[in-house]
């Protein structure tokens, strides 16, 4: 920086000295000088070298500049007094006061004639933060105050008088925590008080983004998170949303649609509702998905709180309640109804092709039978191996587990063997197949699960007869023979559903789908505009802003020639014949995702042409997925997968997409790794109805889960055999351990030699499963070393991000299908990322903390993984911390909606009692979450520590992290299912 300054002030004076017959004001704005000391300053207080900064700044004491290059300098130096070391941990000692009065002292001795409207509303902005300082917060909010009066339009004025309100609401809510139950008037007036600067920090917060601040947007999910307190506000609240928020542009709002739909039964929804209300209007499509599963979810719930028909009077009593007081899906249908009569058109496409993909591409009775007889069998294999770990259980307790398994085998018989009449005509394909799967297994299934089906009337005697042999086959119905039998059903169904093929006809499956063929919108009014745009460029230097607004005038008619073309194509579309009943103005799923940077343009998204010939059948999980292509407009195949799901599950996966692309918009944002080229690849989940969604994937995407399959297929081993391996291996060694003690064993004598046991047991299974299963698999997709080694450094810092965020957020679910990378490009996905709570709803610790078995580390490397996937990691961490202030807002109410819906389906049927209980709490618990996410993140950031004064490596707990994942011991303890030798 000296150097360059030198050079340039050297290179300066020759000018002048060319130049001195010219006036001092001419000369004064080509001045180079005064541009790069400010930027030297710049750089060094944001290094926090104050002395520097200041020597730079004391360079321009006689040099001649103009009015902006003065009120930069100016701004700097008031700033170095506000960012002093002292200021930095928020401290009011004596050295912090002196360095606010100091740059108080600046700015109220600075002549501000010279300055314009906006600059001297910064000036007023930073002479209320010293206020702020100084703790003097009637002088603050005045300043402030002055600030938004001087130039109404200057976000950034807003934006720190919002924070500021913020802080003051946070310091009153702290002293009422602290009264802890007082119910007087003081901690009522508090409580009042906080509110109050809640509704002007909003009001703030949303007046800053509508003057465009960018770094403001980020504040629109806190003012959805402040918006809680909106019953305690008697409404203010909501008004202050409504108020303001109907002046904002919607695509702001688009990145928060899921929040806003769960919003609509609470308080807020007047207000959330009129915002929805203008995206209906503005972006129908970016709504439409979301909204109609959110509406349909919670029309099932309000059927399901109806009273049975037995009470009549209370089932009308609640009826005319229902009718009194809206819920969310009366107010979500309004929505809808909205939507349908804005676009009429885009909506019956829209349904038309929802309606196929949910009638035709669910799986079949086979397929949805073996996804519960698995998931049955996971659950007594479990329990079988609690009671081997525990020894024998007491009888009421093996009696009791009995008693569950043949409830729940009842209600699997209930759900899948529907009498026949229920199906209803017999001329529904559907319903035929049906018929038939119930005549072929529902009498096997009965016999082998015993299970009253209840249909016939027996004689007395024959009764006895069945019943005296019901008591017997009772009493041999044991956990061994459930699972028993649930694997010759496992067989039996697997031999039936391995039949589907891999590939099927769309024609043969959907008709309608097939029959779609549209044509992407016509840009022939583009090109011509951009050849219009070309020629004014062409123009002399004197037309140069006549020019540019010349190019402004053409780029926006290029905008509207896109937006006529597709209004024509829908206008065509809804008139042709009605076998092409589909919009061309259909957008590819998806597009709004990554709405958070900037405004979206749909006439610019990529819209569906047809559908790809062929569907994929995949299995993931047990499971068959189907897979659709959709060819875009702009040349690309979209791949979904189209996946059956609780509500919960997809409801999570909406909130952990959204947490991705905001970590992915905090690295891009970061200088280290932007140029490290570090991010995270979110998964966009697209909710069509209550139980199905899709998911965009790629086709290069595998998990480590297809990857040793397809190892196991190509040598002719069982992929079961490791699992059966370490479990044989675990029951041996612990039966001759048993065998060799006389005397009972003690309990921590115990688990300790079980922990020995299963690390014996898998070092031997270590042995017969290869670590360079990955390796050898991507040397023969990859062309050549080069290839390997680039996406060996891609994949590591890949990795690194994952890992981290499933440490961060607790994530322990981590199988082999669940670790998900693309074989092209290194990228590595987390789906069904769900976060592990306790029973009180925090954020449980695991261990190990994230999943870097032997393959992903052989993979990578011993070269790679010291010098990419340890560096990244800590560079992730420390970008997302300094980001933390801003990572909190959003969080907070991620993390909110994730507890609510969490507790919802652990108790489906709560009381008011309980729901009350958990509004009360709700805060605390999201607080602490928030906090264990952010200090875990701060403990993997590079830091200076020292030991018996030694200086420690500034990785040192994030190489202590990564010890415990790849520890054995750790991995030992692991489930099965978790196959910690892969």
């Amino acid at each position: 920086w000296s150097d360059v300054f030198t050079w340039r002030s050297h290179i300066f004076s020759g000018i002048t000295a060319s130049f001195q017959w010219s006036e001092p004001s001419a000369l004064a704005t080509l001045h180079d000088k005064p541009w790069t000391a400010i930027r030297m300053a710049r750089a060094a207080r944001k290094h926090s070298m104050k002395d520097v900064a200041l020597m730079s700044l004391g360079k321009l004491t006689e040099t001649a500049m103009d009015v902006s290059d003065a009120f930069v300098k100016l701004r700097e130096q008031i700033v170095l007094c506000r960012d002093s070391n002292s200021l930095q941990d928020g401290t009011t000692t004596a050295s912090a006061s002196g360095g606010a009065a100091a740059g108080l002292n600046i700015v109220q001795t600075t002549n501000l004639s010279f300055f314009d409207d906006k600059q001297k509303s910064e000036l007023f902005r930073l002479k209320a933060t010293f206020f702020a300082l100084l703790k003097h917060n009637n002088q603050a909010n005045q300043a402030f105050c002055h600030a938004v009066q001087i130039c109404p339009n200057y976000g950034k004025a807003w934006l720190s008088w919002g924070e500021y309100l913020t802080g003051l609401s946070n310091s009153m809510q702290k002293k009422v925590l602290a009264a802890g139950n007082d119910k007087s008037t003081e901690s009522a007036a508090l409580k009042k008080k906080s509110v109050q600067y809640l509704n002007h920090a909003m009001g703030c917060y949303l007046e800053a983004v509508h003057n465009g601040h960018d770094n403001a947007r980020a504040y629109l999910p806190h003012c959805l998170w402040m918006a809680r307190k909106n019953d305690e506000s008697g409404g203010v609240l909501s008004e202050t949303l409504e108020r303001r928020g109907k002046l904002l542009p919607e695509w702001v709002w688009l990145p928060w649609i899921p929040q806003l739909l769960t919003s609509l039964g609470r308080s807020e929804y007047q207000a959330v509702k009129r915002i929805l209300g203008g995206i209906v209007v503005r972006y129908p499509q970016a709504l439409y998905h979301f909204l109609r599963a959110f509406y349909l979810e919670h029309l099932d719930i309000d059927r399901a709180r109806v009273p049975s028909s037995s009470d009549r009077n209370s089932s009308s009593d609640a009826s005319k309640d229902k009718q009194k007081k809206p819920t969310a899906a009366s107010r979500s249908e309004d929505l809808v109804g909205a939507l349908r009569k804005h676009h009429p058109s885009l909506w019956v496409s829209l349904e038309s092709i929802l309606e196929e993909l949910i009638v035709r591409f669910r799986p079949s009775s086979e397929e949805e039978l073996l996804t519960t007889i698995k998931a049955l069998l996971r659950r007594a294999i479990s329990q079988q191996d609690i009671r081997k770990a525990n020894g024998s259980p007491d009888e009421d307790n093996n009696k009791a587990m009995i008693a569950s398994f043949s409830r729940t085998l009842n209600r699997v018989s209930s759900k899948f063997f529907r009498p026949a009449s229920s199906l209803g005509g017999h001329t529904d394909p559907r319903n035929k197949k049906g018929v038939e799967f119930t005549l072929r297994y529902k009498e096997m299934f009965e016999k082998d699960f015993l299970i009253d089906c209840g249909t016939s009337s027996p004689t007395k005697e024959k009764a006895g007869k069945e019943k005296a042999e019901g008591k017997d086959n009772q009493e041999q119905f044991n956990l061994q023979v459930i699972i028993d039998r649930l694997k010759k059903w496992k067989a039996l169904l697997q031999d039936q559903v391995s039949s589907t093929p891999s590939t099927l006809p769309l024609q043969q499956v959907s008709p309608s789908l097939a029959s779609i063929s549209n044509e992407g919108p016509d840009l022939l009014d583009i090109i011509s505009s951009r050849s219009k745009l070309s020629s004014l460029c062409a123009g002399s230097s004197r037309d140069f802003m006549n020019t540019v607004a010349a190019a402004e005038k053409s780029t926006s008619a290029a905008i509207n020639a896109v937006a006529s073309a597709e209004a024509h194509a829908t206008n065509s579309s809804s008139s042709s014949s009605q076998s092409t009943f589909i919009s061309s103005a259909i957008e590819i799923p998806g597009r709004y995702s990554a709405s958070f940077d900037s405004r979206p343009s749909p006439e610019l998204h990529a819209k569906l042409v047809r559908f790809d010939s062929n569907i994929d059948v995949v299995e993931r999980d047990g499971q068959l997925i189907r897979r659709i292509g959709l060819h875009g407009s702009d040349g690309r195949i979209y791949y979904f997968a189209l996946q059956f799901a609780v509500p919960f599950s997809t409801r999570t996966d909406e909130r952990n997409a959204q947490m991705h692309y905001l970590m992915d918009q905090a690295l891009r944002k970061n200088l280290v790794t932007s140029s490290k080229n570090l991010g995270v690849r979110p998964c966009a989940v697209i909710p069509i109805a209550q139980r199905l969604r899709m998911t965009e994937e790629s086709l290069a995407d595998q998990s480590l889960a297809d990857i040793y399959l397809q190892h196991c297929a190509r040598y002719g081993v069982d992929p079961d055999a490791a699992k059966n391996l370490f479990k044989d291996e675990t029951d041996s060694i612990m039966k001759e351990k048993r065998k060799d003690k006389k005397d009972p064993p003690d309990e921590t004598a115990e688990k300790e030699a079980q922990k020995a046991v299963q690390l014996e047991a898998f070092n031997k299974t270590c042995e017969q499963v290869a670590p360079d299963i990955l390796v050898r698999y991507m040397q023969s997709k990859l062309y050549g070393p080069e290839e390997l080694f680039a996406f060996r450094k891609v994949f590591a810092s890949q990795v690194a991000a994952v890992s981290l965020l499933q440490y961060a957020f607790t994530v322990t679910e981590r199988s082999p299908s669940k670790f998900v990378f693309n074989t092209m490009n290194g990228r590595v996905l987390s789906p069904d990322f769900q976060l592990n709570y306790n029973n009180r709803g925090l954020l449980e610790q695991s261990s190990p903390p994230f999943r870097l078995t032997r393959n992903i580390v052989s993979l990578m490397g011993p070269t790679l993984f010291e010098g990419t996937f340890i560096p990244a990691m800590a560079s992730i961490s420390a970008a997302i911390t300094a980001k933390s202030a801003e990572m909190n807002l959003s969080l907070c109410l991620l993390l909110r909606d994730d507890i609510v819906s969490w507790y919802a389906s652990k108790s489906p049927n709560r009381g008011e009692t309980e729901t009350q209980e958990l509004k009360l709490l709700l805060e605390q618990r999201v607080t602490r979450n928030v906090d264990l996410i952010q200090s875990r993140l701060q403990e993997c950031a590079p830091s200076i520590s020292t030991k018996n004064d030694e200086a420690l490596p500034v990785d040192m707990k994030l190489r202590n992290l990564i010890s415990v994942a790849t520890s054995p011991e750790k991995l030992s303890a692991m489930n099965q299912s978790f196959q910690a030798w892969l």
